[in-house]
């Protein structure tokens, strides 16, 4: 494993639109067989979006969403098959990570209509409808094999469990009462055992492997390691997983290293991103075939 503590120096500055929260999303816009893997939408607290190409440094005004998203939304872009035109079949599915009954746009797509890119509402998942709902976090999410199914499950506490949402039919379905032992976004990788790869739910610094292509029941955890092993008083903020190809992952974590009873008040940041290289994947995962 690759660790590098000092983050390389920005060559483009985003700022946000509004001055009492300076919360900013950057989404991947880009399906898995697009072609392109520079396009990302930069999207703030207020719902303003922007569409950014890394590759051709350019950057390119979107509409705003129906209605903003909290910190770290679920997203997905997703390569469309019945598009005519190439360059505009990539569709953003961001769907809210604490979904409510009362917000009608918990959920939308970013697609490209007949003269410009619009925001549609799609269908929240099924159990916001129920009376006895409470509000509850999307814990963890991924994309399944078939490149077009949206999973996401909720905390091992809830009810809720897991469910799916085909993008081509726009409906959801009900996976199990079960969740899934991830935390955050899982990544599919076919070349490394057509195996997912995320975060454990137990423990935030074990990098896990499992196996999603059957729905069936809950899945089990097939192996973890440990990814880094931080000082007890750092509090983990937030995490990210990135496939980069060639069996390499990489993992951005940032820890607030303060004073734990002032978290909020006057954070200290430390960033920290590993390289992990999976190999190990195909040569030693259990009950190979």
């Amino acid at each position: 494993m690759e660790c590098i503590w000092r983050m390389p120096t920005s060559r483009l500055r985003f700022e946000a639109y509004r001055s009492d929260d300076k919360r900013l999303n950057f989404l991947p816009f880009y399906g898995r067989r697009s072609g392109g893997d520079s396009k990302m939408l930069c999207m703030d607290a207020a719902g303003h979006t922007v569409l950014c190409d890394a590759a051709g440094l350019s950057v390119m005004p979107a509409p705003c969403l129906n209605e903003p998203k909290v910190d770290s939304p679920v997203s997905f872009s997703i390569t469309r098959t019945n598009v005519e035109t190439p360059n505009r079949a990539d569709a953003l599915y961001v769907l809210d990570r604490f979904v409510t009954s009362r917000n009608s746009f918990n959920f939308e797509a970013l697609m490209f209509g007949e003269k410009t890119w619009d925001w549609v509402r799609l269908p929240p998942p099924p159990y916001v409808n129920n009376p006895a709902y409470n509000s509850t976090s999307i814990q963890s999410y991924t994309l399944l094999a078939d490149g077009s199914t949206i999973c996401i499950s909720s905390p091992r506490h809830s009810l809720v469990g897991t469910y799916c949402f085909d993008t081509i039919s726009c409906k959801w379905s009900k996976a199990g009462r079960w969740a899934l032992p991830l935390y955050g976004r899982a990544e599919h990788v076919p070349e490394l055992g057509n195996l997912w790869f995320g975060m454990a739910d137990n423990s935030p610094h074990n990098f896990s492997a499992l196996d999603l292509s059957n729905l069936d029941g809950a899945p089990k955890l097939l192996q973890d390691w440990q990814d880094l092993d931080p000082p007890e008083d750092w509090v983990q903020m937030r995490c990210s997983l990135l496939y980069l190809g060639a069996g390499k992952f990489c993992i951005t974590k940032f820890f607030n290293i303060g004073d734990p009873d002032t978290l909020l008040c006057s954070p200290e940041w430390r960033c920290c991103v590993e390289f992990l290289v999976g190999r190990w994947c195909t040569e030693d995962r259990p009950n190979s075939r």
